[in-house]
């Protein structure tokens, strides 16, 4: 073993992100250190040579947050509006089960992003696709958070501003000012890089 192996505290360190887990109260630059699987410490300024392998995380509008859970739900646009759908209620999870009409959906994130473009914010969908569905299965202290000592499942994300399109499940066309992309997946300490994305052009929704 080389002194540099020795020491080495952590399998891995996600570095400099934006860390964002409501369910936690988590919501700031923080790095997530990795042993065996599990997270070992959450803090600010874990030195890198403490850790075999690093994730640096740059860029603005880019966030690490619990790893998604894709749960089984339907919405339509203006479903919380006074007198249509749901009236006053919001659902607690959303899933990547948003289709207009049979429309094959595209991703998790894409429906995130509709959910923001009819008002819900981005701490809002992140804890309707971690926290919220963890408790609806009876695995909030296994999964769907950032918390030490639980398995390392992370998405880095970006949150991207445009001007974008979108599809409900009654066929109506509505636009909203951001889409999400993946990064990063890391589950159970393992990084894995996404594939191109659902869309010719790539994981963004819809140019309007």
């Amino acid at each position: 073993m080389t002194e540099r192996e020795a020491d080495v505290k952590y399998d891995l360190l996600v570095k400099g992100g934006q860390v964002l887990d409501p369910g936690q109260g988590l919501d700031g630059k923080l790095d997530i250190a990795v042993a065996d699987g599990k997270i070992s410490q959450i803090a600010e300024g874990i030195p890198a040579e403490d850790a075999a392998r690093v994730i640096e995380v740059r860029g603005a509008g880019r966030h690490v947050v619990p790893g998604l859970i894709d749960l089984h739900t339907h919405v339509a646009h203006g479903a919380t509006t006074e007198g249509v759908g749901m009236g006053c209620c919001h659902p607690d999870s959303i899933s990547s089960d948003l289709t207009a009409l049979g429309q094959s959906f595209h991703s998790l994130l894409e429906c995130m992003a509709k959910f923001m473009a009819i008002g819900y914010t981005l701490a809002d969908v992140v804890k309707m696709t971690t926290a919220s569905p963890a408790k609806v299965l009876g695995l909030q202290d296994q999964i769907g958070a950032i918390a030490v000592g639980r398995d390392a499942d992370l998405t880095i994300l970006d949150l991207i501003e445009g001007d974008f399109t979108f599809t409900d499940t009654t066929g109506q066309a509505f636009r909203g000012g951001y889409g999400l992309v993946p990064v990063h997946t890391v589950r159970a300490g393992e990084s894995h890089s996404p594939g191109w994305g659902t869309h010719p052009w790539g994981w963004l929704p819809e140019s309007a």
